[in-house]
């Protein structure tokens, strides 16, 4: 893989806005600065889960986008930049 100097230091971190994705995001932004890597704040979503029968319940029509906005939200309350801290929203399914 050779010496490593064209390879992109990355540190991924899942949020979801608990104190310890908030204590695990802080770490990264420190070892990140040490160290010249990138993190990668990641807040998985799925589409909520209906059962034909079931009285229609309210739900998050834009799950994607509302995760999205909790991982913004802990990229801004530690002032990351957005060359430093990428954002990624992958669907999840139950089960995986």
């Amino acid at each position: 893989m050779g010496s490593g100097s064209d390879v992109a230091r990355r540190i991924v971190v899942g949020y979801d806005r608990s104190a310890e994705s908030k204590a695990a995001l802080q770490w990264a932004k420190s070892y990140a600065e040490l160290s010249d890597a990138e993190i990668d704040i990641v807040t998985a979503w799925e589409w909520p889960h209906v059962a034909v029968g079931m009285p229609s319940l309210p739900f998050d029509r834009q799950p994607e986008d509302r995760a999205r906005r909790v991982a913004e939200s802990g990229a801004a309350a530690l002032d990351l930049s957005p060359q430093r801290a990428h954002i990624q929203t992958p669907q999840c399914h139950a089960g995986e």
